[in-house]
């Protein structure tokens, strides 16, 4: 797929991590899948992490697709039907923004790379 820019403030946002909760709003807002708000499923650890992220699934379910975005909305990864562990080793570090696709519904989580 293409590059995904969210414009959601002409300035650049400040790293602090109101920012996030901002692009993670504008892509809940721009997503036309169904997104699901239990905010305790998926569980993604560690969380902050230094390399790789684990995606907690339930034993029967499959990731779709795994979009990453950082702080100012600008898509830096995707992938597609990956496994639940994610590497993160090669992105610099501070706030990025997951779009997780899993059986056909929409999860949005944030995790700090440090």
């Amino acid at each position: 797929g293409s590059d995904v820019h969210l414009f959601i403030n002409p300035a650049p946002m400040p790293l602090t991590s109101e920012a996030p909760t901002a692009v993670a709003s504008a892509l809940e807002a721009r997503t036309s899948e169904i997104l699901v708000t239990d905010q305790n499923y998926p569980i993604i650890y560690p969380n902050p992490t230094s390399q790789t992220i684990e995606i907690g699934l339930k034993t029967w379910e499959e990731i779709e697709s795994v979009e990453i975005f950082d702080h100012l909305g600008k898509m830096v990864r995707t992938f597609y039907h990956p496994t639940p562990t994610i590497a993160l080793d090669d992105l610099s570090n501070g706030w990025y923004i997951l779009r997780i696709n899993i059986n056909g519904s929409t999860y949005v989580r944030r995790v700090l790379k440090q």
